[in-house]
């Protein structure tokens, strides 16, 4: 009978820590404003009783959500990334100090200007911790946002690519008869 309880408990115990806690499921996907401008849109799941902390949290306290965004030529970031709902927030004894949290879901939204008409991908990683009531735990996830070609962009390329670049008058026609074609196409 010992030797059972004792292989249970192992079997219980070995099980307990195998298990990968992943309290947030990640969500990305492409806001496009404009043809020179997109929202890189971060959605945040997060499961019952856990919290996800701030992008804004002083130092000393706990790790806070941060977008580490790879540089690229074809875009720039334009200002911080946003987050929605407001974050709650409390004192939080352990680190001594006002934290802000996100319970069950978090947006995340970073502006950027593209500086390409071709399509092409953002890659990053996203740095955060959760806590429930008893632990915290660090994490980190990969993201990749897929960024369409211009349509409109496409069409000048097209167009300046069989153009006399001497007559200014000649393109200003054939954009003229492109725009005309488009519409019967649609």
């Amino acid at each position: 009978m010992r030797k059972l309880l004792t292989l249970t408990l192992l079997f219980i115990s070995l099980n307990t820590f195998s298990q990968v806690l992943d309290p947030v499921k990640w969500s990305f996907s492409v806001n496009k404003i404009s043809e020179t401008e997109a929202e890189l849109i971060f959605k945040a799941k997060i499961e019952d009783k856990w919290h996800l902390y701030s992008q804004f949290l002083d130092e000393g306290g706990p790790i806070p959500t941060s977008f580490n965004i790879k540089e690229d030529k074809n875009f720039k970031k334009v200002g911080k990334t946003t987050e929605t709902p407001k974050p709650e927030s409390f004192y939080d004894e352990m680190f001594a100090m006002n934290v802000k949290y996100f319970s069950k879901k978090a947006t995340f939204t970073q502006k950027i200007k593209l500086t390409t008409n071709k399509a092409f991908i953002i890659t990053g990683t996203i740095d955060y911790m959760c806590c429930d009531d008893g632990r915290c735990i660090p994490l980190d996830e990969d993201y990749k946002f897929s960024i369409p070609a211009s349509e409109t962009s496409q069409t000048s390329e097209i167009v300046a690519e069989n153009v006399d670049t001497n007559s200014i008058s000649k393109v200003d026609t054939i954009v003229k008869d492109t725009a005309v074609v488009e519409t019967k196409i649609e």
